[in-house]
């Protein structure tokens, strides 16, 4: 990364390095699909980006090793002509093996502790209709409690987004190709929700309460919204 000067800045941590394990199933058939995911990552040096209230700003440290395990599950039934549900579900624990060192004699007690940002759990379903220049879908997802520290004395709890769109494709005319109405509905039941603030994805507050502690920043997540989009082809 670039400093003001426009020198490049230091570089303070070992690389990181990971092995990545996964197995897998898949099943097709005219009307169900599924698939299947056991999956394990073994991260060495993991990166991540901790802030320093001594130089108000985000450091990188190497947080040291973790693992990431989990499932993955998803599948899809087209149940009747013009209707098909669809579902996805989750589960990851992402956890720290080491304290972090941020000094010469200090450490953050770190191990053990769930990765930021990570949900264990993570589910969607989705109810979908097509007949015809008609198409709709209703969807839901569910996103658990994470939390948004190094070590772990802060967190965000669970909520589900449900959304609805629906829309209508009209003739060709002339020079508009399939030209398509549709209205779109986010967040259907005004959900009140936040999402973490971490940069790129890597970038926590080491902690939120004690000495040294600084809150993490968040996000709003963004109310009942509606949108008409109107789109052709050429």
């Amino acid at each position: 990364m670039a400093q003001a000067d426009g020198s490049l800045k230091p570089v303070n941590v070992d690389e990181e390095t990971s092995i990545n394990w996964e197995l897998g199933y898949r099943f097709n058939s005219h009307n169900i699909s599924f698939s299947g995911t056991l999956f394990l990552i073994d991260y060495r040096d993991r990166i991540a980006a901790a802030y320093d209230i001594n130089n108000d700003a985000y450091t990188n440290y190497n947080v040291g090793n973790s693992i990431t395990k989990g499932i993955e599950l998803e599948s899809a039934w087209r149940f009747l002509d013009d209707w098909s549900l669809y579902g996805s579900f989750s589960f990851t624990d992402s956890r720290m093996k080491q304290n972090l060192q941020t000094g010469a004699d200090t450490f953050e007690a770190t191990s053990g502790k769930a990765f930021p940002d990570t949900p264990n759990w993570m589910a969607a379903l989705a109810l979908q209709y097509r007949n015809g220049p008609w198409s709709a879908n209703i969807s839901a997802k569910y996103t658990g409690d994470r939390y948004t520290t190094l070590v772990n004395d802060e967190l965000i709890k669970g909520f589900t987004l449900v959304n609805l769109d629906a829309g209508y494709q009209f003739p060709t005319m002339g020079w508009f190709k399939n030209p398509t109405v549709r209205l779109n509905i986010y967040n259907l039941l005004n959900q009140n929700y936040l999402n973490l603030d971490a940069g790129s994805g890597s970038g926590f507050t080491t902690r939120a309460q004690g000495d040294g502690g600084s809150s993490p920043y968040y996000y709003v997540g963004a109310p009942i919204s509606f949108s008409v989009m109107l789109s052709t082809d050429f």
